[in-house]
């Protein structure tokens, strides 16, 4: 299965020194994420972004990029491991020298261990946390995390977001990364710096007791962590209904109305204006076709995203068909002229 065409790579700032490299069809153009990126994909029930993902995860192992596949669909990693297969791209094996947190490929599905406090019962991203950054985290009892949080500056956004809290309980107060070095050391961690993170299926945690508020809160955290160890974040959802604007700027105002998917999309959206990108995949708007499966428009949020990676208007998306061995992309409207 061939990869999704260059005009989803993205402009790194200088060509690779390795002239091997599969996943790149242009010098200086990579369809893996640049490090401290993070990119938000959206899809719908009818649309389904898997082909994105599939691609996404094949380019870093290409690269030789640790991957982290968080998988809130629990779809178990012999699913992925069947899929990177067919499409040309095995998982390589474990190291035989370390512990599996040293694998190329980590793969992750948060289970109630993992996403419930055990003293409390209650929804929490704590444990989650710990397993993928390896931090410690101690509780400071400085009150609960400001309901209008997302009307902060992105500045303040970064430093409180480095407070992870019992994401489902505000009353429980905030909780902040441990500054104690040794005890960073001992919780370890999955080895992830200068990789890819990606949460598949994020928004599968509000049908487990999460507000959008919190998921965003997280995402930003995390997003925080990755910038500083040059990490790329990779965040997949869906949304049940196709979000009606015209322009980026219609999207980003979150109304009390709004159904959970899409308040947490826009919430990540808002967050990313600070160097994200949005590939959004969604089904024809006229209905279903023989001929083109749905349509990705590419939306960077911010001057500093637009240099690398090229728009894809809303307006004038690519379509694409998927066959057994390949993903088809191209202009709207023709249904050939692949790229």
């Amino acid at each position: 299965m061939t990869l999704l065409p260059s005009a989803f790579h993205f402009k790194t700032p200088s060509p690779s020194n390795s002239t091997s490299s599969s996943s790149s069809s242009a010098s200086g153009s990579s369809l893996t994420p640049p490090p401290g990126t993070h990119l938000i994909i959206s899809d719908t029930p009818q649309a389904s972004s898997d082909f994105v993902v599939y691609s996404l995860i094949a380019s870093g192992i290409r690269e030789k990029r640790p991957v982290t596949i968080v998988d809130f669909q629990a779809r178990g990693r012999l699913h992925w491991e069947s899929v990177g297969k067919k499409i040309g791209t095995p998982f390589p094996p474990p190291s035989k020298t370390s512990t599996s947190t040293s694998s190329l490929v980590n793969y992750l599905a948060p289970g109630p261990q993992t996403l419930f406090d055990p003293e409390t019962d209650e929804p929490s991203l704590t444990g989650l946390w710990e397993e993928l950054v390896g931090v410690g985290i101690e509780k400071t009892g400085s009150g609960s995390i400001p309901k209008n949080g997302d009307r902060e500056d992105s500045k303040s956004k970064e430093e409180k977001d480095r407070s992870i809290a019992r994401t489902g309980n505000q009353r429980d107060g905030t909780t902040t990364i441990s500054k104690n070095k040794d005890k960073e050391e001992n919780r370890g961690g999955m080895g992830l710096e200068k990789g890819m993170i990606l949460l598949v299926g994020f928004s599968e945690l509000l049908y487990q007791g999460f507000s959008p508020e919190h998921l965003a809160r997280f995402g930003r955290a995390l997003l925080g962590w990755c910038r500083q160890t040059q990490t790329s974040l990779i965040t997949t959802l869906h949304t049940p209904l196709l979000l009606n604007a015209s322009s980026l700027g219609d999207h980003l105002s979150i109304s009390p109305t709004l159904d959970p998917e899409s308040d947490l999309l826009l919430r990540l959206l808002r967050a990313g204006q600070d160097g994200g990108i949005w590939w959004r995949v969604e089904e024809l708007k006229s209905g279903r076709s023989g001929v083109v499966h749905g349509e990705i428009s590419v939306h960077p949020l911010s001057s500093r995203s637009s240099a690398i990676q090229q728009r894809i208007p809303y307006t004038s998306p690519l379509q694409y068909r998927l066959d057994d061995n390949a993903v088809r992309v191209f202009p709207k409207g023709t249904g050939k002229g692949y790229l």
